[in-house]
């Protein structure tokens, strides 16, 4: 999808925020080469923490700190 829309300018960019989640370590590494595949590049990448709801939803959910993969791509 991102490689069908994202216009092929040199300005163009996606950001991407992931939860880093141990059992998803094979999907980020995953969608790390496909990105790699299509010709994008990691421009710049960080971690910091975010807040999660997993599994909740409603006015009620507690979230909790997570840590998140930070990144930004380019052609």
């Amino acid at each position: 999808t991102i490689d069908f829309w994202l216009d092929r300018s040199k300005d163009s960019r996606v950001v991407l925020e992931l939860p880093l989640r141990e059992a998803y370590a094979t999907e980020r590494e995953d969608f790390r080469h496909r990105m790699e595949d299509v010709g994008l590049r990691i421009l710049e990448q960080d971690e910091e923490t975010g807040f999660d709801d997993w599994g909740g939803c409603g006015k009620d959910v507690e979230l909790t700190e997570v840590r998140c993969w930070l990144s930004i791509w380019g052609w």
